[in-house]
């Protein structure tokens, strides 16, 4: 199973605290906020991740490095974005990252930021499943 993480944006709404830094690795609670996005995805068996980055890319991948430090079976897979083309477009960007392993082109179930390739049934209870797929 995979897990996306949307991770692109300049965080122009959160000025002054994003001239230096990338909105995702602002600190919350002493850890970037995007960490806590992948150990979500962690949590939920998941140790595929693709992120998609996009102008603070350097930053974010020294950041996130290759996912050792989340365990040796995590693999992590940057996506450059382009340009800020919206969440379709980045998800679309993230295209091969799918093909690669789940064999069908766009992923079944959503939840928030995190797209997965499977059913979401084998790790939420369905009282936790969106009413829509993509």
């Amino acid at each position: 199973m995979k897990g996306l993480i949307l991770s692109g944006g300049k965080g122009t709404r959160l000025r002054p605290l994003t001239y230096t830094r990338a909105k995702q690795l602002l600190p919350l609670a002493n850890k970037p906020v995007l960490f806590y996005a992948i150990e979500a995805l962690l949590a939920a068996g998941i140790r595929e991740l693709g992120i998609v980055v996009g102008d603070t890319h350097e930053e974010i991948r020294a950041a996130v490095g290759n996912g050792s430090r989340w365990g040796p079976e995590v693999r992590v897979e940057f996506i450059q974005q382009e340009a800020p083309l919206g969440l379709a477009h980045a998800v679309l960007t993230a295209r091969d990252f799918w093909m690669r392993s789940c064999g069908r082109s766009p992923p079944r179930n959503a939840i928030t930021s995190a797209v997965f390739c499977s059913h979401m049934s084998r790790i939420l209870p369905n009282s936790a499943l969106p009413s829509w797929s993509l």
